[in-house]
């Protein structure tokens, strides 16, 4: 990997600089949603979070110079608003995560004062970072390959762990220029408390960003967004399946308006 990794860099050093922008976007995204729920209502926040949707098609039009009709459009706004509809069931039945000392219900003195201003403007931040990350890191693996080099194609693997790389040395970066040490890292070591549910998750997420990549390969962002909104609605089934969750009208409005946007949006593609 290391020799492949260098021969790459040599060959194709633009490739490697591209890359950085995707994982610095996609750490200020990481940061952004960590602020939005310190300072928002995890509600809001979400709903604000899932704008990216139609920052992803915008992204999409203007990177890709993708071509979207006026009934793909009106597919995704009703992906947009079947999904928040769907977050708003999952909230009123209590699966949304609370956050401890920020909440509404917290006393008076416990925990840094709210700023939903800034709560708003940070999970807004994170939507458009994330779409744009994504879209132009789909760019990326889908470039031409040279005239000059026809048999070379631009490995995903390779790129992801180039983006991998950035993002890791972003981060790292970030943590150091923390005034104060503490507040960042554990006192006994970064990795402390890492006990194997965490790293399971860790490699979990890894997965499924491996999975992302090859979906943007092999497809796009726009249809990875409708996936998504499947993937909300199969998580609040689990949930009325395992913890015997009772759907809303506002739920089952929701769900229908997700399933209604995709043949809505297959429809208007083109046909090969």
């Amino acid at each position: 990997v290391l020799c492949r990794s260098r021969a790459d860099a040599i060959a194709h050093p633009e490739a490697w600089l591209h890359v950085g922008l995707p994982a610095l976007l996609y750490t200020v995204q990481n940061n952004a949603i960590y602020v939005g729920y310190s300072h928002l209502d995890a509600s809001v926040g979400m709903l604000v979070y899932q704008s990216k949707i139609l920052f992803t098609a915008a992204f999409s039009v203007y990177l890709l110079a993708k071509r979207l009709g006026r009934a793909q459009w009106s597919a995704l706004v009703l992906l947009r608003v079947g999904v928040g509809l769907v977050i708003v069931y999952g909230l009123r039945s209590g699966r949304t995560p609370v956050k401890h000392g920020h909440g509404h219900g917290a006393p008076h003195g416990h925990g840094p004062a709210q700023n939903p201003l800034l709560g708003f403007g940070a999970f807004l931040i994170a939507a458009l970072c994330t779409s744009a990350a994504s879209v132009y890191f789909e760019s990326v693996i889908k470039a031409t390959p040279h005239r000059s080099e026809p048999q070379v194609t631009p490995s995903l693997w390779l790129r992801s762990l180039q983006l991998c790389v950035y993002a890791s040395a972003v981060a790292a970066l970030g943590v150091a220029l923390v005034p104060d040490p503490h507040a960042a890292t554990s006192p006994r070591g970064w990795l402390h408390g890492f006990t194997l549910l965490p790293w399971l998750c860790v490699l979990w997420n890894g997965a499924g960003g491996l999975l992302v990549a090859v979906c943007m390969k092999q497809a796009d962002n726009i249809l990875r967004g409708f996936a998504q909104g499947l993937a909300i609605i199969c998580s609040a089934l689990g949930s009325y399946l395992l913890f015997a969750l009772q759907p809303t009208t506002t739920f089952l409005l929701g769900s229908l308006l997700v399933l209604a946007s995709i043949p809505t949006y297959a429809n208007a593609l083109p046909r090969s």
